[in-house]
């Protein structure tokens, strides 16, 4: 008895329908089409999504569907029987490794704490010294009296010394006027106007797009974001995804009946039935 795959590539041969063809009607991709062929399981999807991938199959080819999920479900048993003897036959021997260090690792072991004391003393040994410096070397004592100003400089990188200063005639007389010169309402009302309208922010807006997906069923979708490497997610019953993108998003739902979409804020909804294999591409050239 052929495969599966076998099967299913003799009878699309003897229709003279190519792959390609077969992509266009069930909305697969060719890649699946060819595994589901050549009888390479390890590259699929869940077995629930390669049901809905079969009876797409048989249908464009026009062939019994049921016939086709039975002998899928007896490869299924088969492969799960044969991993299970697979695991059973593994007896892996415990590894041992013995507790004592040798001369070797013991003579390390003593390197790095001599190392790592050592650090620590002159690390102290530094903070010590430094403060002491700055204690000795520090700014002027004593008190500075009224109406003088310190003006502090750096001198050949030493920090800390400082000079006093007394202020000019001209700063006490700008001072002076400043303080009696008085605020007017009006004067007040327009800074305050002013102060308003600069401060204002300006809304920028929005870049992109941002899609959320809710599952309501169990769902495999395949992504591609900004026309860039697709990848693949598998999504439960409640979970939910969220991506962002500056052009747009194309999907391929496994199970259009099982999954809600929001696009930019907007609800679209169920895009399809449950079970049904839809390729999505957002926004649409329409939007």
């Amino acid at each position: 008895m052929d495969r599966l795959g076998e099967y299913l590539k003799r009878e699309r041969k003897l229709r003279g329908i190519s792959l390609r063809e077969v992509s266009d009607f069930t909305k697969v991709p060719v890649n699946l089409l060819r595994a589901i062929e050549d009888d390479d399981y390890d590259s699929l999807p869940h077995p629930t999504y390669v049901r809905g991938f079969i009876r797409a199959y048989c249908k464009c080819l026009g062939l019994d569907e049921n016939d086709a999920i039975l002998q899928y479900e007896e490869i299924l048993r088969a492969r799960e029987e044969s991993g299970v003897k697979a695991e059973e036959t593994k007896t892996p021997l415990p590894q041992h490794r013995s507790t004592e260090w040798t001369v070797a690792e013991r003579r390390r072991i003593a390197l790095v704490v001599s190392l790592f004391v050592i650090g620590v003393m002159i690390v102290l040994f530094s903070f010590i010294f430094m403060n002491r410096y700055d204690t000795q070397d520090g700014g002027p004592s004593g008190d500075v009296k009224e109406g003088e100003s310190i003006v502090e400089t750096v001198d050949e990188g030493v920090t800390g010394m400082a000079t006093f200063q007394p202020p000019l005639e001209s700063e006490k007389l700008s001072e002076e006027t400043v303080e009696e010169e008085p605020t007017s309402p009006e004067t007040m009302a327009v800074a305050g106007e002013g102060d308003e309208v600069g401060d204002k922010p300006q809304e920028e807006p929005q870049k992109g797009h941002i899609l959320v997906i809710n599952a309501i069923e169990r769902t495999w979708i395949k992504a591609s974001i900004d026309d860039k490497e697709p990848f693949e997610v598998l999504l439960k019953e409640g979970e939910k995804v969220s991506w962002e993108a500056e052009k747009g998003f194309l999907l391929l739902i496994g199970n259009a009946g099982g999954v809600n979409l929001v696009l930019d804020g907007r609800e679209m909804g169920v895009p399809g039935e449950s079970g049904e294999v839809l390729t999505l591409k957002l926004p649409s050239e329409k939007e």
